[in-house]
Protein backbone atom coordinates (compact mmCIF):
# COMPACT_ATOMS: atom_id res chain seq x y z
CA UNK A 1 0.00 0.00 0.00
CA UNK A 2 1.55 3.34 -1.07
CA UNK A 3 0.90 5.51 1.98
CA UNK A 4 -1.21 6.04 5.03
CA UNK A 5 -4.93 5.89 4.16
CA UNK A 6 -5.69 8.10 7.16
CA UNK A 7 -3.46 11.03 6.13
CA UNK A 8 -5.14 14.28 5.00
CA UNK A 9 -5.39 15.00 1.30
CA UNK A 10 -2.30 16.49 -0.31
CA UNK A 11 -3.98 19.08 -2.48
CA UNK A 12 -2.96 22.76 -2.53
CA UNK A 13 -5.31 25.07 -0.69
CA UNK A 14 -3.51 28.41 -1.05
CA UNK A 15 -4.14 30.93 -3.82
CA UNK A 16 -2.09 30.72 -6.99
CA UNK A 17 0.60 33.37 -7.37
CA UNK A 18 -0.33 36.56 -9.19
CA UNK A 19 1.17 37.72 -12.45
CA UNK A 20 4.88 38.53 -12.40
CA UNK A 21 5.97 42.08 -11.69
CA UNK A 22 6.24 44.08 -14.93
CA UNK A 23 9.64 45.51 -15.85
CA UNK A 24 8.15 49.03 -15.54
CA UNK A 25 7.49 48.50 -11.82
CA UNK A 26 10.96 47.06 -11.31
CA UNK A 27 12.46 50.09 -13.08
CA UNK A 28 10.35 52.50 -10.99
CA UNK A 29 11.50 50.84 -7.77
CA UNK A 30 15.13 51.00 -8.93
CA UNK A 31 14.72 54.71 -9.64
CA UNK A 32 13.18 55.32 -6.22
CA UNK A 33 15.94 53.34 -4.46
CA UNK A 34 18.52 55.45 -6.31
CA UNK A 35 16.74 58.64 -5.23
CA UNK A 36 16.90 57.50 -1.60
CA UNK A 37 20.61 56.69 -1.76
CA UNK A 38 21.52 59.88 -3.58
CA UNK A 39 19.35 62.04 -1.30
CA UNK A 40 21.21 60.76 1.74
CA UNK A 41 24.53 61.43 -0.01
CA UNK A 42 23.46 65.00 -0.84
CA UNK A 43 23.01 65.71 2.88
CA UNK A 44 26.82 65.66 3.21
CA UNK A 45 28.24 69.09 4.19
CA UNK A 46 30.40 69.20 1.05
CA UNK A 47 27.18 69.36 -1.00
CA UNK A 48 24.53 70.88 1.26
CA UNK A 49 26.79 73.30 3.07
CA UNK A 50 27.58 73.38 6.74
CA UNK A 51 23.98 73.19 7.92
CA UNK A 52 25.11 71.38 11.06
CA UNK A 53 27.10 74.37 12.38
CA UNK A 54 24.82 76.24 14.74
CA UNK A 55 25.59 79.35 16.80
CA UNK A 56 23.90 78.49 20.09
CA UNK A 57 22.30 75.76 22.17
CA UNK A 58 18.76 76.52 20.95
CA UNK A 59 19.97 76.05 17.40
CA UNK A 60 21.52 72.72 18.37
CA UNK A 61 18.17 71.51 19.70
CA UNK A 62 16.51 72.61 16.46
CA UNK A 63 19.14 70.72 14.46
CA UNK A 64 18.48 67.52 16.43
CA UNK A 65 14.77 67.83 15.64
CA UNK A 66 15.48 68.42 11.95
CA UNK A 67 17.84 65.44 11.73
CA UNK A 68 15.26 63.24 13.47
CA UNK A 69 12.56 64.38 11.02
CA UNK A 70 14.89 63.74 8.07
CA UNK A 71 15.70 60.23 9.34
CA UNK A 72 12.01 59.49 9.91
CA UNK A 73 11.24 60.67 6.36
CA UNK A 74 13.98 58.45 4.91
CA UNK A 75 12.74 55.46 6.92
CA UNK A 76 9.14 56.01 5.78
CA UNK A 77 10.28 56.42 2.16
CA UNK A 78 12.29 53.18 2.36
CA UNK A 79 9.36 51.23 3.79
CA UNK A 80 6.93 52.61 1.22
CA UNK A 81 9.24 51.84 -1.72
CA UNK A 82 9.71 48.31 -0.42
CA UNK A 83 5.94 47.86 -0.07
CA UNK A 84 5.36 49.23 -3.59
CA UNK A 85 7.73 46.52 -4.84
CA UNK A 86 5.61 44.00 -2.91
CA UNK A 87 2.49 45.11 -4.85
CA UNK A 88 0.83 47.09 -2.07
CA UNK A 89 -1.40 49.54 -3.92
CA UNK A 90 -2.04 51.70 -0.85
CA UNK A 91 1.74 52.19 -0.45
CA UNK A 92 1.95 53.46 -4.04
CA UNK A 93 -0.66 56.12 -3.25
CA UNK A 94 0.91 57.01 0.12
CA UNK A 95 4.31 57.41 -1.51
CA UNK A 96 2.82 59.64 -4.19
CA UNK A 97 1.12 61.81 -1.56
CA UNK A 98 4.27 62.03 0.58
CA UNK A 99 6.51 62.94 -2.36
CA UNK A 100 3.98 65.48 -3.66
CA UNK A 101 3.75 67.13 -0.23
CA UNK A 102 7.53 67.26 0.24
CA UNK A 103 7.96 68.64 -3.28
CA UNK A 104 5.43 71.40 -2.59
CA UNK A 105 7.21 72.31 0.65
CA UNK A 106 10.56 72.21 -1.17
CA UNK A 107 9.31 74.57 -3.87
CA UNK A 108 8.59 77.17 -1.18
CA UNK A 109 12.31 77.54 -0.32
CA UNK A 110 13.83 76.52 -3.64
CA UNK A 111 15.04 79.99 -4.63
CA UNK A 112 16.97 80.54 -1.38
CA UNK A 113 18.16 76.92 -1.46
CA UNK A 114 19.50 77.51 -4.98
CA UNK A 115 21.29 80.70 -3.87
CA UNK A 116 22.87 79.11 -0.77
CA UNK A 117 23.72 75.60 -1.99
CA UNK A 118 23.28 75.39 -5.76
CA UNK A 119 24.60 71.83 -6.10
CA UNK A 120 22.17 70.49 -3.51
CA UNK A 121 19.29 72.44 -5.06
CA UNK A 122 20.04 71.08 -8.53
CA UNK A 123 20.30 67.57 -7.09
CA UNK A 124 16.89 68.08 -5.48
CA UNK A 125 15.47 69.14 -8.83
CA UNK A 126 16.98 66.05 -10.46
CA UNK A 127 15.46 63.83 -7.74
CA UNK A 128 12.05 65.37 -8.39
CA UNK A 129 12.34 64.62 -12.10
CA UNK A 130 13.39 61.03 -11.36
CA UNK A 131 10.43 60.60 -9.01
CA UNK A 132 8.06 61.92 -11.68
CA UNK A 133 9.46 59.33 -14.07
CA UNK A 134 9.06 56.55 -11.48
CA UNK A 135 5.47 57.55 -10.72
CA UNK A 136 4.65 57.63 -14.44
CA UNK A 137 5.86 54.03 -14.62
CA UNK A 138 3.82 53.06 -11.55
CA UNK A 139 0.57 54.85 -12.42
CA UNK A 140 0.32 54.33 -16.19
CA UNK A 141 0.46 51.33 -18.53
CA UNK A 142 1.50 47.89 -17.31
CA UNK A 143 2.52 49.19 -13.88
CA UNK A 144 -0.96 50.55 -13.15
CA UNK A 145 -2.57 47.39 -14.51
CA UNK A 146 -0.41 45.20 -12.26
CA UNK A 147 -1.57 47.10 -9.18
CA UNK A 148 -5.23 47.02 -10.31
CA UNK A 149 -5.07 43.23 -10.66
CA UNK A 150 -4.04 42.97 -7.01
CA UNK A 151 -7.28 44.56 -5.76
Amino acid sequence: MPGNPYSPPGSRVDEPPGPPRPPQVTRACQILWAVIALSVAVMHPEVSGEWWVLPDEAGAKWMVIMVAVALAWVAAYVVLVWLVGQRQNWARWMLLAAVAASTLFGMYDFESYLAETPLAALASLLFTLLEIWAFALLFFGPGAQWFRQAD
